[in-house]
Formats: C-alpha cells, sequence, structure tokens
C-alpha cells in the first residue's frame, strides 16, 4: 500500500510541475488583442515551415463540377526572402501532377524556378512595383491590418501540432486590399483599377478568416480561408466590368475555394539548396508593370 500511494504522490508531483510549465499568455486578453499580438510575433519571424492545404470545386470541363486541390508544404526565410514550395495537385480523378517551385530575392529581383511534369522554367521578376509589394515593412503591414481590422471573436479552443491554441474569427474590410492593390501594381494584374473592377469587388464586402493562436507563445499556429461565400459576387464584379462572356462567368456561380496553412518551425527551419536543372533552365522575364 505505502508503494502504490508513494506512486500516486509521484505522479501528482510530475503532473503539478507539467501544470507549472505551461502558462496561459492569452489570460484576460480580449479577441482583437491577441490577434493584434499574434500579428505582431509573425512580423518578427525570420523563417518558418507552412503546411498548405488548398481545396476548389468549379465547374470547367462538363457540366458537373472538378474538384481541384493542392497540398504541401513551403519553408520561408524572410531577409531576404527565399521559399521552396513542394505541392501534389489533382485536378479530378485523373489528373495528377508534382509542382517544384523556389523563389529567391537577388537585389531588387525575384527569380522563381518551377518544375511542372519534370520540366524546369525560370522567371525573372524585375518590377519595382513586384519587389516592393514582396519586401513591405512588417510594421507598415501591422498598421495596415490594425486600420482595417473590423472585428473578432474567440470562438473555442483546440490543439493544432499537439500545443492548446484558441481559435479566432475575425473579419477585415475589403478596402484594406482596395489600399493595397492601389499602392501595389504587382498586385493589379487583372487589371482591376483601370476597368473599374475594383469598385465593383468593394461590394463583395467584409471578409471573414479564423485564426488559431499558441497560447502560451502567443504565436499564430494556423489560418482557415472560406472565399466561397464571395465567389458568385466576384463573378458578378467581373461581369460588369468587362466583355467576358456569360458561359465564362457561370464558373463563379458554385465555385467553392478554402485554404488552410498549419505553422510549424518558426525560426528553426533547414535551409535548401535550388536543383542545378533549375539554374539552368531558360529563363522567362516577367514584367507586371503594365
Amino acid at each position: 500500500m505505502k508503494k502504490i500511494l508513494s506512486l500516486v504522490l509521484v505522479a501528482i508531483m510530475v503532473l503539478s510541475f507539467a501544470g507549472c510549465g505551461s502558462k496561459d499568455a492569452t489570460k484576460g486578453m480580449s479577441a482583437e488583442e491577441v490577434l493584434v499580438a499574434a500579428t505582431e510575433k509573425s512580423t518578427t519571424w525570420e523563417s518558418f515551415e507552412a503546411d498548405m492545404d488548398m481545396a476548389m470545386l468549379m465547374t470547367i470541363m462538363g457540366p458537373e463540377p472538378t474538384e481541384i486541390t493542392m497540398k504541401g508544404t513551403a519553408l520561408f526565410f524572410m531577409d531576404p526572402m527565399r521559399m521552396k514550395m513542394t505541392m501534389d495537385t489533382s485536378m479530378g480523378e485523373d489528373m495528377k501532377m508534382t509542382i517544384e517551385q523556389y523563389m529567391v530575392q537577388e537585389g531588387d529581383q525575384f527569380v522563381t524556378y518551377q518544375s511542372t511534369m519534370g520540366q524546369w522554367m525560370k522567371m525573372v521578376i524585375d518590377d519595382p512595383s513586384m519587389s516592393g509589394m514582396l519586401t513591405m515593412d512588417p510594421a507598415q503591414n501591422m498598421e495596415l491590418f490594425k486600420k482595417y481590422l473590423v472585428g473578432a471573436e474567440i470562438v473555442g479552443e483546440e490543439k493544432v501540432n499537439n500545443m492548446d491554441a484558441l481559435k479566432i474569427d475575425l473579419t477585415v474590410s475589403f478596402e484594406m486590399y482596395k489600399e493595397l492593390i492601389a499602392d501595389n501594381a504587382a498586385m493589379d494584374m487583372g487589371g482591376f483599377t483601370s476597368t473599374g473592377m475594383l469598385d465593383s469587388l468593394a461590394e463583395v464586402g467584409d471578409l471573414t478568416y479564423t485564426i488559431w493562436v499558441e497560447k502560451e507563445t502567443l504565436q499564430p499556429v494556423k489560418y482557415y480561408m472560406d472565399f466561397g461565400d464571395v465567389m458568385s459576387k466576384v463573378g458578378a464584379a467581373v461581369g460588369e466590368s468587362t466583355d467576358m462572356p456569360a458561359e465564362m462567368l457561370s464558373i463563379y456561380d458554385d465555385m467553392e475555394m478554402t485554404i488552410i496553412m498549419t505553422i510549424k518551425n518558426i525560426d528553426n527551419v533547414s535551409d535548401f539548396e535550388i536543383p542545378q536543372e533549375a539554374l539552368d533552365a531558360e529563363e522567362i522575364s516577367m514584367d507586371f508593370s503594365n
């Protein structure tokens, strides 16, 4: 009996120490305060890894909608910016492929290497607006986020990568994206500003996302975005601002799109090397200024 009691006491002590080692930095904070603190944390990252999961459903081939999925992992280094991404992509049941992509900052240029179906190509982005967008000051991003944050709500707690995290729904005004596009020509690849489409897109309204924030460190550890509800409004905006045929616009009617990004290995990412066959690939110049 004494041995059993001793074991129970030891177990209680171990659990007590474990409990003392796990703190809740979010205690007493509002959802907005947690969100701002987590976003500020993310602006200090030097590197991180992300598991990516994107799913789309759209009618592009025949009367039935086609499911498109992209799943993989991305490694990011922030200064200078370097990225490696590997994604397994499928379109329906028959078309499957793996896309491997690297992006590196070389001065004011960004060089992207991409392999699709085993074929490498090299794209050089030599455009000041693109460079400015990809290297925006984290403090500037933070102020922009706080300026257009409409509201936030803690909707629960969940485990993310075995970490206790708060689940927060947040709403951001679409005006933030209008300002980003107005200030960064590289984001206006669709000609939103010149066609008036941007004003039509504003009718989409505010956008809602979900972020999971680890309770102990206030680090954001997971993001979820669902664009399904806004795609029909996007189609209407495109229709008002362009001459796109109605049959092409119909793909927006029942389109669904979700993106999940799970963060790990913050400031602890193993470096990578770009394959020689990628470095030797034929170069394609890309200009986003027009």
